[in-house]
């Protein structure tokens, strides 16, 4: 083998394995046969046409791919089911107050009758619109009322911790509120959910939905293992997602089954830190932490739940992307 030989090959590096497999022995013959004799580097001229036609054969597939079954699709699919989710729950814990309200609580806040149950009920509303929207394809409103809900659960949280004096809760839901806004957002020129999903998709989401809410006013009917958010053990020390939240979960993972299989991949990827979010809360039971005694408890355990799902997201990522370069390869 000559030098300048070696040094086609080496630029023929650049184009996928599969091309050269194909191709690379009539490529080396043209571009030798054309070479003047004695020659041992290759032309500027050649050099280039080779790294840029190499680049283009590479990635080129890969970008079509993006277009095809791009991060855009599956956050658009990730808004939708994330926005179902939260409104599932919100109107899971509004029918349980109005249940209370219906045995004689008053649910009575600053002197007003049912004013306890005000936040809940915004989070339904402010969810289901976004869910609404996203299904009928309306993108930019979609966005736009994603980035309200997630004021109201905001200034929820707030405002329950002003009420309890520095009390709060660490939230799981802020990983899902912050994955519902995010995808909403980068969404904006995707393809809608319903799209993705198909009507059997969208069925299965919302027999999820349905099954959060329901569940949640069967408390005098069904063990409370069965109807609570948390399986927690005897001294409510250490829990794990309920097995009706494991069902609703499963529900979620079968709505993306119509999907095609590179876009569900993707759509896990960035629902898997919701998941990992909603076992590490379940695993501080006791969540309500008065800030003037255990703040550096309640900092860590946010903390440790944000560090938690972060490398979850991260890990799925370059799990999606290291199988699909060795796809294009």
């Amino acid at each position: 083998m000559t030098t300048l030989e070696l040094r086609y090959r080496r630029l023929l590096r650049v184009y996928p394995a599969a091309h050269r497999a194909v191709y690379e022995e009539e490529m080396l013959g043209v571009l030798m046969a054309g070479s003047a004799p004695g020659r041992r580097f290759p032309t500027p001229a050649d050099a280039m046409d080779l790294l840029r036609s190499g680049l283009t054969a590479r990635f080129g597939r890969v970008f079509e791919t993006q277009r095809r079954t791009g991060w855009r699709d599956a956050a658009a699919i990730v808004a939708l089911l994330t926005a179902v989710l939260l409104a599932a729950i919100a109107a899971r814990r509004l029918g349980q107050g109005l249940q209370l309200m219906g045995e004689g609580d008053a649910m009575r806040a600053l002197g007003v009758d049912g004013l306890l149950l005000l936040d809940v009920a915004a989070r339904s509303v402010a969810w289901s619109v976004t869910a609404v929207l996203a299904l009928l394809g309306r993108p930019r409103a979609t966005a736009i009322m994603a980035t309200v809900a997630g004021l109201v659960e905001l200034a929820a949280q707030v405002g329950w911790s002003v009420r309890l004096r520095g009390a709060f809760e660490v939230p799981w839901q802020l990983t899902a509120v912050l994955t519902a806004v995010t995808c909403a957002i980068v969404a904006v020129r995707a393809h809608s959910a319903r799209e993705s999903l198909g009507r059997r998709g969208v069925a299965l989401a919302a027999v999820a939905a349905g099954a959060a809410v329901l569940t949640g006013r069967l408390n005098d009917f069904m063990p409370w293992w069965l109807t609570s958010e948390i399986w927690f053990d005897r001294d409510q020390s250490f829990g794990l997602p309920s097995p009706i939240v494991l069902m609703i979960g499963v529900l979620l993972l079968a709505a993306l089954w119509p999907a095609p299989a590179p876009l569900r991949r993707r759509t896990i990827a960035l629902l898997a830190p919701v998941a990992a979010a909603a076992v590490v809360r379940a695993s501080f039971y006791r969540n309500y932490l008065d800030t003037s005694r255990y703040i550096d408890q309640a900092v860590l355990k946010t903390a440790l739940m944000l560090a938690v799902t972060a490398a979850v997201f991260a890990v799925g990522v370059a799990v999606v992307r290291r199988r699909e370069r060795a796809t294009v390869r």
